[in-house]
């Protein structure tokens, strides 16, 4: 069928906005799995396990619609095309959802990570999984404690002056580099000296906006895109209509 110049440029950049989808399906599923990846290392929280499945599902649906769209584009599919629209718009709605949601509940979220942190450091010593976040957090974000190795006191072993390995700087990390750490009065020099609380209060804060954002911009160029489908159904539509 014939389309006007007009409509056969949103037709071509349609198929150049799905073939963008498409990418943006694949990296929703990379950032999954790495989320995957780090509920993994943090055995007891099962937050980043789930929102790693929930991205990775995420992405197949984007590359599901994408598919739809790339072929209605392709063939002047009008079924496909509204398949598309449809689809990307319930996307479209949640997506918003989710990115105004992290950016409201970014306090809430904030506070709970810390909480959950301080309830586990007197088991670190008896619990591998509250083991395993600690040393996590702690060589991830290179902090000790929650406000300073200080914290570890009392904690470890019984002794006062212990603190976990992964306090160490790096380059003094390794094995029992923490036992009696505390008692050396050059501790800051040997230990990491920022506190877990505001390290990981704000890389979490600062994530959640960045997602958030970004999640925003997917919106509009989602709405972009759902606007030239519509246009491009709509004419389609009327080709076949009697004259």
């Amino acid at each position: 069928m014939a389309l006007g110049v007009g409509l056969k440029c949103i037709k071509y950049l349609l198929f150049i906005f799905n073939l963008l989808f498409v990418l943006a399906g694949i990296a929703f599923i990379v950032l999954g799995s790495l989320a995957l990846n780090i509920g993994r290392q943090v055995g007891w929280m099962s937050s980043p396990t789930a929102i790693g499945v929930f991205i990775i599902a995420i992405g197949v649906i984007i590359f599901m619609i994408a598919f739809f769209g790339c072929c209605g584009a392709a063939r002047e599919s009008y079924c496909l095309i509204i398949a598309f629209t449809v689809s990307l718009s319930i996307v479209f709605v949640l997506q918003l959802t989710v990115g105004i949601f992290g950016v409201v509940a970014r306090n809430q979220i904030q506070t709970q990570v810390p909480a959950l942190l301080n309830q586990t450091m007197n088991s670190y010593w008896t619990s591998f999984a509250s083991a395993r976040t600690w040393d996590f957090v702690q060589t991830t974000f290179n902090c000790c404690g929650l406000s300073s190795p200080i914290d570890w006191q009392g904690r470890l072993a019984n002794s006062s002056t212990t603190v976990p390995d992964s306090c160490c700087v790096v380059a003094r990390r390794n094995v029992s580099c923490g036992a009696n750490a505390l008692s050396n009065p050059m501790w800051n020099t040997t230990l990491d000296s920022n506190g877990c609380f505001n390290t990981v209060t704000s890389g979490l804060g600062q994530s959640i906006i960045v997602i958030g954002v970004i999640a925003l911009v997917l919106c509009f160029v989602q709405l972009m895109g759902i606007t030239c489908a519509s246009c491009l159904a709509h004419e389609i539509h009327n080709q076949y209509q009697p004259i």
